[in-house]
């Protein structure tokens, strides 16, 4: 096995990342689209309040790993694992929002656009070599 192997993967894996960004992005947008036409029951002081820390947490928990743990990652399939990892807190924030926000439903929601935002995978690139940088001496 040959540890310098991954930093010669093709483009291809890189689009990967970019696919499972959009997709995830797209994807909470259209639930957000069709889940705010739906009002649901308003909820009682306590489990709004419950509903905002628990919504809160997934966002800090996602925000984190993007700027603290993403960063300092030197393998590119650990990396993408904490990637999809962080970008599913960050909608969890935001399902949280459509579904159980009352109040603060349009804040938990735009937290959690903000949050998937925050993973634009131009990070990714420094893990795959470009296919012209291949070929220089």
């Amino acid at each position: 096995m040959n540890p310098g192997a991954e930093k010669q993967a093709p483009w291809p894996a890189l689009l990967v990342w970019w696919v499972v960004w959009v997709g995830l992005l797209a994807g909470f947008l259209q639930v957000w689209q069709f889940g705010r036409r739906v009002a649901p029951p308003a909820p009682t002081p306590a489990g709004e309040a419950a509903v905002a820390l628990v919504g809160l947490g997934f966002l800090l928990l996602s925000a984190a790993i993007r700027w603290l743990l993403l960063p300092r990652m030197a393998r590119a399939r650990v990396a993408f694992i904490f990637f999809i990892v962080g970008q599913a807190l960050a909608e969890a924030g935001g399902y949280f929002g459509v579904f159980l926000g009352g109040s603060l439903r349009d804040w938990l929601v735009a937290g959690g656009i903000l949050g998937l935002l925050q993973f634009l995978p131009r990070f990714a690139r420094r893990f795959f070599v470009a296919p012209a940088a291949a070929f220089r001496l």
